[in-house]
């Protein structure tokens, strides 16, 4: 009877240090995305917004058009390696 009971015990034991680390691959993951996108997204706009007023220099060009020239290409390589 003791040993049924420990074997329970040891398999709820491996299934909760499994959900753990499944727990914080999944937050590591995100701690790291966050910030990474908080400073990545600004920082495009704002390269997007540099360069559309000096490419154009006595006008100058919307932030959306520059930001799609640089996002059409990333998009392409991001299909091209889901298609893989």
């Amino acid at each position: 009877m003791t040993t049924a009971v420990s074997v329970r015990t040891t398999t709820a034991s491996r299934v909760h240090v499994r959900r753990r680390v499944l727990v914080f691959a999944v937050v590591g993951l995100a701690a790291l995305l966050v910030p990474g996108c908080l400073l990545a997204g600004p920082l495009l706009l704002l390269t997007a917004d540099v360069l559309g007023r000096l490419v154009v220099r006595p006008s100058e060009l919307e932030v959306g058009i520059v930001t799609a020239f640089l996002g059409a290409p990333l998009l392409a390589l991001l299909a091209r390696k889901a298609a893989r």
